[in-house]
């Protein structure tokens, strides 16, 4: 390193310290390459702009899935509530709330005889 600092110095007589060297190299540098920090520039740029939008995208997906699983809950528990409630005792209390009898018979079967007049 100190080999190509010296060789620089002698094809440089008017720089007599380091911090002139550094100075006169990093400006020829900048200078000679304007186009390739232009680039690197825009792909940091670009890099910044899409980790941004793949964070908010996260942050979107989770608070979507906590909704979903919120509403499965929410949906579990209401379906647990009905099926409590059309159980067939539940149906009696509400029933005898609203002043209705059960009813205590056994159920009869109708039976009709339909008898054709028609002979072959």
């Amino acid at each position: 390193m100190m080999q190509w600092i010296q060789n620089i110095k002698a094809e440089l007589p008017e720089i007599k310290s380091v911090p002139q060297l550094i100075n006169y190299i990093g400006q020829r540098g900048i200078v000679n390459n304007i186009k390739f920090i232009g680039y690197i520039v825009v792909l940091v740029l670009l890099y910044i702009t899409l980790v941004h939008r793949n964070e908010n995208q996260l942050r979107n997906l989770t608070k979507t899935s906590k909704q979903l699983k919120e509403l499965g809950w929410e949906y579990k528990d209401v379906k647990s509530h009905f099926m409590f409630l059309t159980k067939e005792s539940e149906l009696a209390k509400s029933a005898q709330q609203q002043g209705l009898m059960l009813n205590v018979e056994v159920p009869k079967k109708i039976i009709i005889n339909n008898i054709s007049n028609t002979t072959k």
